[in-house]
Parts: C-alpha cells; sequence; structure tokens
C-alpha cells in the first residue's frame, strides 16, 4: 500500500501534468487501475475543492464513458456530442473530459480489427457504421477545435502500462489521434 507521501506526490504529478502547456491531453499510467481510478478521483476532489493552483481552481471535470457508446446509431452519438459540445462552450473556464474507460476501447478495437481481418476474404459489403470510431473522431476534432482557445479543454484518461502500450499501437494510433501523453505512477517509484 502506498504511503500517503507517495499518494500526494503522485496527486501533484497529475496535477502538475494538467498545468502544463504542453502535455495537455494525459494519461495516468500505471499498475492497478483501481489505484489509478482513486488517483484521479483524489485529482478531481481537490479540484472541485479549490485546493489546486489556481489555473485549475475553475476547472471543470466532465466524466465520459466510451462504452455508452457501444450500441447508439450515428443520430444518438451526433446528438450526445453535440449536448458536450453545448456543455463545453456554456462553461467559461478549463474543461478536462475524463475519458474513463481507454482499456474497453482499445479492446473494442482490437475486436473490430479481429473482425475485419476475418472478413477480409467474404465478399465486399457496404460500409457498416461504427460509433466508437465515430465518437474517437469527435473526441478529436473537439481538442484541435479548442486547441487555439487557451487551451480550454483537455482529456485525461487512466491506462495499465500494457493499455497504454496497445494505445501506442494502431493506426491511428489513439495517442497520436488525441495527442496523448503518459504519466506515470508512483513517481516515487521512477528511476
Amino acid at each position: 500500500k502506498p504511503r500517503p507521501s507517495d499518494r500526494n506526490e503522485d496527486v501533484m504529478s497529475v496535477i502538475d501534468s494538467l498545468m502544463s502547456r504542453k502535455k495537455r491531453n494525459t494519461v495516468v499510467v500505471g499498475e492497478c487501475l483501481e489505484t489509478l481510478e482513486g488517483l484521479v478521483r483524489e485529482v478531481m476532489e481537490r479540484a472541485e475543492k479549490g485546493e489546486v493552483p489556481e489555473g485549475l481552481k475553475d476547472v471543470k471535470f466532465i466524466k465520459l464513458t466510451l462504452s455508452s457508446f457501444c450500441n447508439l446509431s450515428r443520430e444518438e452519438v451526433e446528438q450526445r456530442i453535440s449536448d458536450l459540445k453545448c456543455l463545453i462552450k456554456s462553461h467559461s473556464k478549463r474543461m478536462v473530459v475524463y475519458l474513463v474507460d481507454l482499456e474497453w476501447v482499445i479492446d473494442f478495437r482490437a475486436s473490430s480489427n479481429d473482425t475485419i481481418l476475418r472478413d477480409q476474404h467474404q465478399p465486399r459489403r457496404s460500409f457498416n457504421y461504427c460509433p466508437i470510431e465515430h465518437v474517437i473522431k469527435e473526441i478529436r476534432d473537439l481538442v484541435l477545435e479548442h486547441d487555439n482557445e487557451c487551451k480550454k479543454l483537455s482529456l485525461m484518461g487512466i491506462a495499465t502500462f500494457q493499455t497504454y502500450m496497445r494505445c501506442r499501437s494502431g493506426g491511428p494510433s489513439l495517442e497520436s489521434t488525441w495527442n496523448l501523453h503518459a504519466i506515470p505512477v508512483p513517481a516515487s517509484s521512477l528511476g
């Protein structure tokens, strides 16, 4: 079990990364998802209480569960993205979209790629709509749209080391699509 001083160091490492102008979209990477979830929860609680540096005092965190888009139609996805855009525009300060389930997205993409590879030898079918790929693209577009607005919008996720390595692969990878930067924790264990 991590010592309180180690935990505080890890929390401060995440807060510092959120303050960074260069590494705006972060993935907190560690060995245990439960520990990472607790760490992010603590960061969000500190921000809510105003126990963060001035640049994060007015930040608003939005949880976005990507798996919830899995069975939606194109119209439903577009409506939910439109709602997210309205929420972002209505908040004058910085927002951080917390992507709750990166591992699920990576697993989904891997299983989709396996299906595509298996189906290569079948006769060509018309394009099948994929709500998850649609959401991935829309999130990328949102980040790009707000890139010049004083870094108003950031992404944050959590992943095990293995999952983050999988974020770095594929074409295009989630890492490059969303311009993700890893923040390894526990910070105290880094050499």
